[in-house]
């Protein structure tokens, strides 16, 4: 991993772990996608293409795109990069090892990311509160990682976790 960029994990979870509800998020909160936004600004997103589709086309702009689709295979615009593959993107992510890279998600990217190690360090939005939701952020594997808190807010805790390997 030593020559690959650092992937950043950047996501936001209620208490049990809910990322979304029917392809959004569960809650609305301006404060928090101000965080992701400045946190992102800039720098690489890579996700998956549920969470490509779910995204407004602002949330897109002025940074780099990378896209895991089974099918999708067109550029549809210059900073939007589609890969099939674990092993296509990691031919393609050292390209970007001058730039901050940040793992956005779903679910699936999430759990492959970290089951293959490739998160160095995850900045994790925990909201206050429960809002239900159709897909769940894996709490469990980060269990055994250290953590920081970075800022408090009324409605949710914004953690860094790094990883221990």
């Amino acid at each position: 991993m030593s020559n690959r960029p650092i992937i950043t994990g950047i996501m936001a979870c209620d208490l049990m772990g809910a990322i979304g509800k029917n392809n959004k998020l569960p809650w609305n909160s301006e404060e928090e996608l101000e965080h992701f936004r400045k946190t992102t600004i800039d720098n690489v997103m890579i996700m998956g293409y549920q969470t490509f589709t779910s995204m407004p086309e602002r949330a897109l702009e002025n940074r780099q795109n990378i896209v895991f689709s089974r099918t999708a295979r067109i550029q549809i615009k210059e900073n939007i990069v589609f890969v099939s593959s674990l092993q296509e993107f990691l031919s393609l992510i050292n390209d970007y090892k001058d730039q901050k890279c940040f793992m956005i998600g779903g679910a699936q990217i999430v759990n492959l990311f970290l089951a293959n190690n490739l998160i160095t360090e995850f900045i994790l939005t925990k909201f206050k509160r429960t809002y239900g939701g159709d897909v769940f952020f894996p709490l469990h594997l980060l269990e055994n990682w250290s953590y920081i808190i970075i800022s408090e807010h009324t409605d949710f805790i914004i953690y860094k976790y790094l990883n221990p390997g």
